[in-house]
């Protein structure tokens, strides 16, 4: 087997446990879902989820990881000729194209974070408007900790997918969450012109 095989077959079973995980935490709860039957759902061994994960923290901490990777990826991939603000748009909608497609998963994620564990200290993840703030200033050539324009941009988009998807969840995830977002930055759009006016 070659290595890269290999590390494929890796990566392939590690989505494995986590979507088997998520599921689960998502219809359960965090403390309903048992390492055990994370891996019975897998398909795997309990030995075999610990080479992968130290704890069922861990799959969470992992999945956020690799979602702020994508959010990362989406942005570099955004043209050059896109404002800050225009980029950040498209980007999250990218990511959050995934999570309109599965909404009972996204709900159950949603009910978890908003009474599950914190898994914010100590982790080693970044932040959706941490990722976007480097993004959006790697873009303008600016230091983010001299110019406040990137995080504010980042902020900002954040604010509006988080209304978003508040709005899309509290009416059961049956409408269309990325044509939702798009009335958000068109909202906030006319909000700012209208100010300025």
């Amino acid at each position: 087997m070659t290595a890269g095989l290999r590390e494929r077959n890796k990566l392939r079973r590690r989505e494995q446990i986590t979507e088997a995980a998520l599921r689960l935490f998502a219809e359960r709860g965090f403390d309903g879902a048992t390492i055990d039957e994370i891996a019975a759902a897998a398909d795997v061994s309990r030995r075999t989820f610990f080479r992968y994960f130290a704890r069922k923290e861990d799959v969470i901490l992992d999945w956020k990881r690799r979602t702020a990777d994508e959010l990362r990826e989406a942005l570099a991939a955004r043209p050059a000729s896109e404002t800050p603000l225009d980029a950040v748009h498209r980007a999250l909608a990218t990511v959050a194209a995934g999570y309109g497609a599965r909404p009972e998963l996204t709900l159950g994620l949603m009910r978890l974070f908003e009474s599950g564990p914190d898994l914010h200290a100590g982790s080693d993840y970044q932040a959706w408007d941490a990722v976007l703030t480097e993004g959006v200033a790697e873009r303008l050539g600016v230091d983010p900790l001299r110019d406040s324009v990137p995080r504010l941009v980042a902020t900002v988009g954040v604010a509006v997918l988080t209304a978003t998807v508040q709005s899309w969840g509290a009416a059961g995830g049956k409408a269309d969450l990325i044509g939702l977002l798009d009335e958000g930055f068109a909202s906030l759009r006319r909000v700012t012109v209208g100010s300025e006016a």
